[in-house]
């Protein structure tokens, strides 16, 4: 390590440089490498009229003190959990984002988007609620099918408080030995809730099960008795967020413990085409706009994580192919949608077709739906 102290500290000292430098050493401990470059980063600048020499062998650091894993954790959107907090309590069962701003501006319907600004509000307003004795939410239940956006809608909130999020590692929770599970839980949720942070519970179903199942051999039974007193003795300084694709399956004492439960819907037509035009950019959407239109009727009633890795594959498949991603749209809508039912969506796919040029009996042989029916459709432009 580069001969930094060898610098006589004395001279640029405060309590500012203090603490820069302590949040460095903690970092730098914890392995959370991200947060120790930035302080690190802030230490130069602070002492850069004081010490300039300090300030420069800084930067030198963060230049010679890059392994090539860090590229890699980053890219995954991921830190390392610190080993122990400060008070000795271990985080190895968390994984921890220290910026979770998603990739995407979410979306959801009225009654999700109030109730996550009123779960943030409450945050930003804690003094004034204080003064009423009162203290912001502190634990939230999050309900719906796989792939409607209940963790977006956690990092989401993590980030618009400027929270790091704490995502447990249920796989790292369950313990092979009697007893070890409970303590594992408890162990992870008393260190989150001493520090400012949004700690979800990803399929709490898995861990929060109802009492008394045929198949309960006693340890998911303790378990359950754990997460309850957890629940009650949360601190108001984290929010706690757990989500479920279950809900039917959890204990109803669990219920209880929540003082907010948000329903996740399905998307509508127009929250997908939000998200479309989103991740394509608004001149591709609109240049692809028949297409897009035969992928959202495609996947009508369907969730926000099907329609995204469909596009993506969409997407993926023009380029290799060189083909106009609107044919690959309107092909892959076409796909998805022969095996489905619902004829009203068949016809809004059909009548992307015809409007991109397939022929009567191409249209008819993707969708399953009659000549007769094609017939009455717009469009019914032919390719040469």
């Amino acid at each position: 390590m580069p001969d930094v102290e060898n610098t006589c500290i004395d001279s640029i000292l405060d309590d500012k440089v203090a603490s820069e430098i302590i949040r460095a050493m903690w970092s730098g401990l914890c392995g959370q490498q991200e947060q120790a470059r930035r302080a690190i980063d802030r230490l130069a600048r602070a002492t850069e009229s004081r010490s300039p020499e300090f300030a420069s062998r800084c930067r030198r650091l963060l230049t010679q003190a890059v392994p090539p894993t860090a590229l890699i954790r980053e890219a995954a959107g991921f830190r390392s959990s610190p080993a122990a907090s400060p008070d000795g309590n271990r985080l190895n069962h968390i994984l921890v984002e220290e910026n979770p701003r998603p990739h995407l501006e979410p979306r959801w319907g009225a009654s999700v988007t109030n109730a996550l600004e009123r779960l943030i509000a409450e945050r930003r307003l804690r003094d004034l609620l204080a003064e009423k004795d009162l203290v912001p939410t502190r634990t939230a239940l999050f309900v719906g099918a796989p792939g409607q956006g209940k963790t977006l809608a956690a990092r989401w909130t993590a980030w618009k408080l400027g929270l790091p999020l704490h995502v447990v590692n249920l796989a790292s929770i369950v313990s092979s030995y009697l007893g070890r599970t409970g303590a594992n839980l408890q162990e992870l949720m008393t260190a989150s809730s001493q520090m400012p942070c949004v700690l979800l519970l990803d399929e709490l179903d898995c861990l929060a099960k109802r009492r008394g199942d045929a198949s309960d051999v006693g340890e998911m039974s303790r378990l359950v008795t754990v997460l309850l007193q957890q629940l009650d003795a949360w601190s108001n300084q984290s929010l706690l967020i757990a989500a479920t694709n279950h809900p039917d399956l959890l204990d109803p004492a669990i219920w209880r413990r929540f003082e907010v439960v948000v329903e996740f819907p399905a998307p509508t037509d127009d929250d997908l085409v939000h998200l479309a035009y989103q991740m394509l950019g608004s001149d591709e959407a609109q240049a692809t706009k028949a297409g897009l239109d035969a992928l959202v009727a495609a996947h009508a009633g369907g969730s926000y994580s099907d329609f995204t890795t469909t596009l993506l594959r969409a997407r993926r498949a023009a380029i290799v192919t060189s083909k106009p991603l609107i044919s690959v749209l309107i092909e892959v809508a076409a796909e998805r949608i022969a095996e489905k039912p619902n004829k009203i969506a068949k016809k809004q796919v059909a009548t992307a077709l015809r409007e991109g040029g397939w022929t009567e009996r191409e249209i008819r042989n993707m969708t399953g739906l009659s000549r007769d029916v094609i017939r009455t459709l717009p469009g019914g432009r032919h390719r040469g």
